[in-house]
Parts: C-alpha cells; structure tokens; sequence
C-alpha cells in the first residue's frame, strides 16, 4: 500500500509539473503575440440602406481539378497501385514498379499483342513444374494497409489454358501474406479475378502480388487496389476537406493535361481504359510524378458525380489541338443532351438521366504556349475558335465559351499581349468571356509576397479589362476567366503561411473588383496536393491555404459592405446576408507583428458580436502551418469595436445586427 501510495504521489506532481510548464508555454506565446502591437487607424464599415446590388459571387471561389503531378496518383484517386495497367517501361524493356517472381526476367515480359486496357499487357509464361511465377510490387512502392479498413482488388487475366491465379498482400517478401486469394481461371477472354478483404493489423510497407501455376501462358491486363468504401474511384476524406473548402465551381480536366485528354476513353469501364500519354519533352512536367502517364481513373461520370457531392459548378477544358470539332460537340452533347440526341441517349443508357447542365467550356487552355498541332499559331486558333464555337453552340446554344487567352508568372515569363489583339480582332465573336492565367514568383518577404495581388494582379486584370472594352465587339460584354492562379511552384514546395496569406488577399481582390473588372470566375490552381489538402496515405487535410477558402467563401452570395478606403498594413473585407441581419467581416495581418484594428460599424446598430475565427502561423518561415489563437472583440462604445489580430493571421468576426437606423 504504501509504494501505490508513492506512486500516486509520483504522477499528481507529474501532472502539476506538466500542467506548470503549459502555463508557462501558453504565458510565452501570449507575452511573444502582445510585445509587438501595431496601432492601427479606425476603420469604418458602411451598411447599406437598401440591400439592393450585385452579391459576391460564388464562381470566385472555384478550383482547379487538373491530372497533374499529384493532384490523381497519390492524391484524390483511391487507387493504390503505381502503373498498374504497364503502360511506363523501364530501360530493361519490364514495366516500371513491379518485379518477377518464380523465375527470370524472360518469364515475365511485355505484351503488345493482346492488352486490356492500352496498348500493353504482361506476359507470364508458367514453368509447368507446379512453381508460381508472376509479379510483384517493388519494395520502394510499398503500400500503406490501415487495420479495419476494407479493400477491393482486381485483377485481369486472360489465358490460353487452365491456371490457377494467386492474389495476396504481402507483409514482407518470405512472410505469411495479410490477405489471399486464388482462382482457377478458364481460357478465352479477360477475366476479373475480384476480391475485398478487411485488414486486421496496420502495415506501412506492404507489397502486391499476382502470380500463376499450371502450364502454358497467361496475361495480366490490370490490376487494382482501393479502398472498397471509395466514391467513384476516389478518396472520400480528400472529398471531405473539398467540401469544407466549400469548393463552388472546379474545372477539368486542366490545364496542360486537357491536351491529352479524350473524354470518350473514360466512358469505357475504368480499370479498361487506356492510359493517358506518354506527357514527355517539354510536357513531361505534367505527369513526372507517375512515369509520364495516367491512368485515367476519372472520366467525365466520375467527374460529374463530384461536382454534385460538392454542390458546384463544373468547367470543361476541351482539347484543341489533338482534338476536333465533332469530339467537343459531341461531349457538350452528352453532358447536355435531351432524350432526343445521340449522346444524351448514351448518357442516359448509362444510367444518367437529367442532363448535367455544364455551361462553362474553355476553348483549349494556354494554347500560345502549350497548344499542340498547329493551334499555337494564333491565326489558326482563331480559324478554330470559329469552327469549334459553332459545333458546340448548335449542339446547346446556352453555352458559354472561354477563349484561351494571356497567361505568364510575373517576373519570370511574360504575358502574351499580342495573342489577345489577335484573338479578339480575328475570333472575338466566337466567345464570351477570355481567361487570364497570372502566377507570381515568391519572394523572401511575406508581407510583399502576400500583397501581390493588390501590386501586381489587380494591374493585370485592370489592363486585360482595359483592352477588351476597346477590341471587343459592341454587342458583346465580353468576362474575364481568372481560372488559373497561385504563387509559382506551389506544387513542389509544402504550402504554408506564405501562399495562404496571399490566397486571402487574392480572394479579397477578387470579391472587392469582379463587378468592376468583369470577372465571371476564377480558380485556384490547384487544391489537392498542390496546395490546400494534404493527403496522406491513409489520412487528407486542409493546409493554411485550404483554412482560408474555408473561411472566405462565408461571404458568398451576400452584398459586400463599403471599407473605408485606407485601412493600414491590415486587409479586411466585409458582406452583409440577405436579410441584413448577419454582417461577416475577415481581416488578413500580413505583417509579422501584432496589429490592433478599431472599426466603427456605421448605418446599422449591433445586436451581439457572434462567432469568431482565427488562424495565424506558428512561425514566420514560409512554410509553417497555422493555429486557432483565440481573439477577442472589444467594444470601447456603441457601434465601435476593436480586435488585436496575431501576426501572420487571418480572422473572421461575425455580428448579428438589429433592423437597419
């Protein structure tokens, strides 16, 4: 009794201990967050009499869902398996990612005579002395297996006798496997050897095996992993964080990649259709993350069906110069279609019956740069533009077409000024809005970098404005496409503090000037593992840039509220709801110290302050990740109020107002 006594005593000092040095750590963050106050100057907040005018719109806050890099493989995709239709070789002439099993390398080799799903498939020829030969997955490929999650595996096989296929999941190479499954296979046709399993332990670094017995040969066409509970071949928590982000319109399927891209292949079943490249040259970029290839895990049903879990929008990239005429009108066809048409019939064949309504289709994507057959040439784009337009708009008139229009990243490649003259005297009536593509090289100030939209982009979109209002044609009001934009090279780097400070001001811009400047819609290049989600192998979050889409897109479809112009080092933006009683204000500190912000909120009186929200970087490096820091809102008298915003932070303050003074 008395050494549990002693014990006892041992853990309640542990525990003052612990709980004695929190105190001091949280008294250091706070006494670090005050030292350094900024005063800023009152800011006055007008509430309209009348809630009459435009409303922030919700195509502002739209993405991108280009198959680039990591956005598919090791992103939003589910599957789990690299290259697993063969299509990227290795110098040795064997498919990169896997290894032979129960022979030699001449056991197992490439196929082009007979494939399931491009143009290749492996080639097994059995030993006819009872040894399993077959393949396996390389040990720098290996797959992250969760306890209690349940899986689905398939895979094709064709054979010229009787076999019997093996499929497990191997924990090590000479271990017991974690799952498996045999089949006996029949010659003649591909046949799906499927199978699901619930994992009964965590494995970081398991491998995947397909291997044979009997005689003579048998193919491997494809093979899958995935997590079973998936939704269209996608990870569901990466959808989760889409959601929180609130995403309101996303375009596929790019972007560079929409060169590639043939919708009709992704009306095939998935695991059969072939993949896409190979991306290589001065395209390699695209793809270098999976081999030059993808491949093609989402087709445009996969797509659709996301936008209507996310409740958005959808864009369209249709490929021009690989493409033609009839391919884009026959895919505004299916998507748009009535009973009464040829691929509106398909789309309900296959089980869709309302059509998806998808108004915004792009005319190719930066096609001056990387356009491919002749499209770069300006005058034969807009030789395009003409016939693409009218094929598409005699298949649903209602359309609205985006011509391809100046991209660059300031400071480092320039924006093709003369592209645009040309476009719009040659194919200006061909349509309706023109998008602007504008990327900015960091730099090693994170206030500068974050403010770069009110520097530099605010500028470009105001001299876009400028000369479309003078080449358009006169019975047209021609929007503006903000549909690509970021800091360059966000994709290769780990977002932090540094792109969400700039996202914020961006989204800030872009709501305080889109009526003004004519922007329809604009799109963050690229949320999902370039930018605003995180995934992991068994997990996805939101980044410091996704936790400020979060926040923001609070302000769509409410009527912005005049800010006093001059507001100091600090942002803020501020809308009111429709019925006037909700008032939403978020503020942005790009500074890295402390900024003390009064405002006044004038034509309205405040019922109560309502919730807040807060984030600020845990460091001042670029790539540090935000907290909740917990602010309050002080008022000094009726109407004014003051709130002292962490460095490095951006925050969103809700007020519930009384009937209009």
């Amino acid at each position: 009794m008395k050494i549990l006594s002693l014990f006892l005593l041992a853990i309640m000092l542990s525990l003052i201990s612990f709980s004695a040095r929190s105190q001091v750590e949280k008294k250091k963050l706070v006494t670090k967050q005050t030292n350094n106050i900024r005063n800023e100057q009152l800011v006055t907040l007008t509430i309209p009499s009348k809630l009459s005018g435009k409303v922030v719109s919700p195509l502002l806050f739209g993405h991108n869902l280009e198959i680039t890099r990591k956005a598919s493989w090791h992103g939003l995709s589910a599957e789990m398996l690299a290259n697993r239709k063969f299509a990227a070789v290795g110098a040795n002439g064997f498919p990169l990612h896997w290894q032979v099993i129960g022979g030699v390398l001449s056991t197992v080799t490439i196929d082009s005579t007979i494939a399931y799903a491009g143009k290749n498939s492996l080639r097994v020829a059995l030993t006819n002395d009872g040894r399993e030969c077959g393949i396996l997955s390389l040990a720098n490929d290996s797959l992250t297996i969760e306890q209690g999650r349940r899986y689905s595996i398939h895979v094709w096989v064709h054979t010229d006798a009787p076999i019997t296929a093996i499929v497990r999941i191997r924990k090590s190479l000479d271990g017991p496997p974690l799952f498996e499954v045999s089949r006996d296979i029949s010659p003649g046709g591909w046949k799906d050897l499927t199978a699901e399993f619930t994992a009964t332990g965590n494995e970081p670094a398991a491998f995947f095996e397909v291997a044979g017995t009997g005689s003579g040969v048998f193919n491997i066409g494809a093979v899958s992993l995935q997590d079973a509970n998936a939704f269209h071949g996608m990870r569901r928590d990466v959808i989760e964080c889409l959601k929180a982000m609130n995403v309101k319109l996303l375009r596929f399927p790019g972007g560079c990649f929409s060169e590639f891209y043939n919708w009709k292949d992704g009306l095939l079943p998935v695991d059969a259709r072939p993949p896409v490249g190979p991306a290589k040259g001065r395209y390699e970029f695209i793809l270098h993350n999976s081999d030059g290839y993808d491949m093609d895990e989402f087709g445009i049903d996969d797509f659709m069906a996301l936008c209507h879990e996310l409740g958005c929008e959808a864009s369209i990239t249709v490929r021009m110069g690989e493409g033609s005429p009839e391919e884009a009108a026959s895919w505004v066809e299916y998507c748009n279609g009535g009973k009464d048409s040829k691929w509106g019939q398909l789309r309900i064949a296959r089980g869709h019956r309302e059509p998806y309504k998808v108004r915004y289709w792009s005319l190719g994507n930066e096609i001056s740069a990387w356009g491919k057959g002749e499209s770069p040439n300006v005058e034969r784009y807009a030789e395009m533009c003409k016939v693409f337009a009218q094929a598409m708009r005699r298949t649903d008139p209602t359309i609205r077409l985006i011509g391809s229009g100046m991209h660059g990243v300031h400071n480092l490649y320039p924006f093709n000024q003369e592209w645009t003259e040309r476009v719009f005297t040659l194919a200006g009536n061909d349509f309706d809005a023109y998008s602007y593509h504008e990327y900015i090289q960091p730099e090693d100030n994170l206030s500068r970098t974050a403010n770069a939209p009110l520097k530099a982009t605010l500028g470009g979109l105001e001299g876009l404005r400028t000369t479309i209002n003078r080449l358009e044609p006169s019975s047209q009001t021609k929007t503006i496409f903000f549909d690509e934009w970021n800091l360059w090279n966000t994709w290769e780097r780990t977002p932090g503090i540094q792109e969400a400070l700039y996202s914020a001001v961006m989204l800030h811009m872009l709501c305080r000037n889109a009526e003004s400047l004519g922007i329809e819609g604009s799109c963050y290049f690229q949320p999902v593992n370039e930018g605003a989600i995180r995934v992991l192998p068994t997990s996805a979050e939101l980044t410091p840039v996704g936790r400020v889409f979060s926040m923001l897109t609070a302000h769509t479809g409410r009527l912005p509220v005049k800010v006093s112009s001059s507001y100091g080092t600090c942002d803020i933006f501020a809308s009111l709801g429709p019925d006037g009683r909700s008032l939403i204000v978020t503020v942005i500190n790009v500074e890295e110290h402390c900024s003390q912000v009064p405002f006044r909120i004038a034509g309205a009186s405040v019922k109560s302050v309502g919730s807040t929200t807060d984030y600020a970087a845990i460091s001042s490096v670029a790539s540090s990740d935000v907290v909740r820091s917990g602010i309050e809102v002080a008022q000094s008298h009726k109407g004014t109020y003051s709130v002292v915003l962490p460095a490095l932070s951006f925050t969103k303050i809700e007020f519930q107002m009384a009937k209009s003074q």
